[in-house]
């Protein structure tokens, strides 16, 4: 079983990759146009980040609801925490994999978050 220190972890480690690769996703549209292979690559890297992301928060939700149901309360706060988590991370890969014009904000307010 995960422990809270271990989600919470796992959740500002997969944060801080969303920034950087959100960064470089940035600097890559600013130097490059949208045939460089290199920016393709980003934009795969930073999809595959916010699945990996996503499915982690899920995970960590179905754990809290479990805890919670055991009568731990402090995991029903968790719950919901993950699962807004969770929904920008999915917001963010659905936003990258059409090529949304606002998949920069969305990466960053999912990192912020």
């Amino acid at each position: 079983m995960w422990r809270r220190r271990e989600i919470l972890g796992l959740l500002g480690t997969g944060a801080a990759g969303l920034t950087l690769v959100g960064a470089n996703l940035e600097a890559g549209e600013q130097q490059s146009g949208s045939d460089d292979p290199r920016h393709a690559g980003m934009k795969k890297s930073c999809c595959d980040a916010c699945g990996e992301c996503a499915e982690a928060c899920d995970k960590a939700f179905h754990h809290s609801l479990e805890q919670a149901a055991a009568g731990k309360a402090p995991y029903a706060k968790l719950a919901q925490t993950v699962a807004d988590c969770a929904a920008f991370c999915h917001l963010s890969a659905q936003m990258i994999a059409r090529g949304s014009m606002m998949m920069t904000l969305s990466c960053r307010a999912c990192a912020d978050a």
